[in-house]
């Protein structure tokens, strides 16, 4: 259909970052998505290809440091990948797009110095991270996807300076540590992971030292 030859060739431009035709694509793409799934509002393939639209919009905006335009973006998409994922809780492909669309509005919660909806959302990101990694034991990549969202959610408490918020961050690099270390055992660690959990202990170890010096 057009719509995809139009999101085919904003990737196209996307790669060598011609940013402004990209976007002017995606959102003629937007528009016919739009009133594809009027016309079908129960089909889930239609939402979902809508959400997938609305995402790579809002990471054109995102790259042109326009955070502005992308949040309402992501909250359509952080919307739709609701309704998808409640419509089939065990599918796991659309509980990890659900995840994907709470990081992406997180990140950009983030970038507009939205702190306390950010931080609702990192505990978010956190429970359903935990929930995807106790559905699969055996995938090490649920296991550092929960440790990373626990570092993040650790890493946005410490900006607020807050001493609760400063032991929420500990208890949450600990958890991280105890997935990441469980994995280090195993031998199932990659570079990036290891770079993880590096910096878990490291943030462990400027924690320990800030509460040292307030007690």
């Amino acid at each position: 259909d057009y719509a995809t030859v139009l999101e085919q060739q904003a990737s196209t431009l996307t790669r060598t970052e011609r940013f402004p035709e990209a976007q002017k694509l995606l959102e003629q793409s937007l528009g016919l998505r739009r009133r594809i799934v009027s016309a079908g509002q129960e089909n889930h393939s239609y939402q979902r290809q809508l959400g997938v639209c609305l995402e790579r919009l809002a990471d054109i905006l995102n790259a042109q440091k326009q955070a502005g335009q992308a949040l309402p973006l992501l909250r359509e998409r952080q919307g739709i990948a609701i309704s998808l994922s409640r419509s089939d809780p065990l599918d796991a492909t659309l509980q990890n797009e659900l995840l994907t669309a709470h990081e992406k509005l997180a990140t950009t919660l983030e970038a507009q110095k939205n702190v306390k909806e950010a931080l609702s959302l990192r505990r978010d990101i956190v429970k359903l991270s935990e929930t995807l990694a106790k559905a699969s034991p055996d995938d090490p990549k649920a296991r550092v996807t929960l440790a990373r969202s626990q570092h993040d959610l650790a890493r946005l408490c410490l900006t607020t300076g807050d001493l609760e918020r400063v032991k929420e961050a500990a208890a949450a690099l600990d958890q991280a540590h105890e997935w990441l270390s469980g994995l280090a055992t195993a031998n199932a660690l990659d570079d990036v992971s290891r770079d993880l959990l590096k910096s878990v202990m490291n943030a462990q170890e400027a924690i320990a030292r800030a509460l040292s010096g307030r007690s």
